[in-house]
This record gives C-alpha cells, sequence and structure tokens, in this order.
C-alpha cells in the first residue's frame, strides 16, 4: 500500500511551493481586474483606414468619453475601452392587453 499519510510533509512542501509564489505575485499588484470585474465597454475595431490611438482618443473625447482607452492591439485592430455605455434601448413596460 501506499503511504499516504506518511509523505505528508513532501504534500505540505509541494503545496506551499505553489501557494506561496502565487501569494507573492498577487501581493506585488500582479492581479488587474479585467471589464468584466470593473464595469465598462470594450471594443476591438478595425477601419479601412487605420486611425492612430491619438487620432482616436481626440473622437472619442469629442463625443464626450473623455476617460476612454485606446489602444493597438496589432492586426489593425484597436481596443476602446470606456465606461458603461447603454446600447440597447431602455426598457419599457409592456403594453396591457385590451379587452
Amino acid at each position: 500500500m501506499y503511504d499516504i499519510v506518511g509523505k505528508r510533509n513532501w504534500y505540505f512542501a509541494f503545496s506551499a511551493l505553489i501557494t506561496i509564489p502565487g501569494l507573492i505575485f498577487i501581493a506585488l499588484g500582479g492581479l488587474k481586474p479585467s471589464v468584466d470585474y470593473t464595469g465598462g465597454t470594450v471594443w476591438q475595431v478595425r477601419y479601412a483606414d487605420v486611425p492612430t490611438v491619438t487620432e482616436m482618443h481626440t473622437a472619442l473625447v469629442q463625443l464626450g468619453y473623455p476617460e476612454a482607452v485606446v489602444r493597438s492591439v496589432g492586426g489593425g485592430f484597436l481596443e476602446i475601452r470606456t465606461r458603461p455605455i447603454g446600447l440597447l434601448p431602455a426598457v419599457t413596460a409592456a403594453p396591457l392587453p385590451s379587452q
């Protein structure tokens, strides 16, 4: 039979070997929450005439989104992050059936 309990110190050492570097990484600011946790809207877009990051940010500021973050992600794509933008129409009450 395999002596699991007798080798518990090896298992503790292996667990610590994995856990401690992870905790150090987290303590040094390694986890950056994405838009899933911070809220907002993210687009990855590609234009026929590729604008620069500065041109796109300037256009977004003119449209009322000064907090927008624009970066180039390669392949001619730009990634645009803004605060939540309501792209869906507002919910309205359903009409009551006529009687």
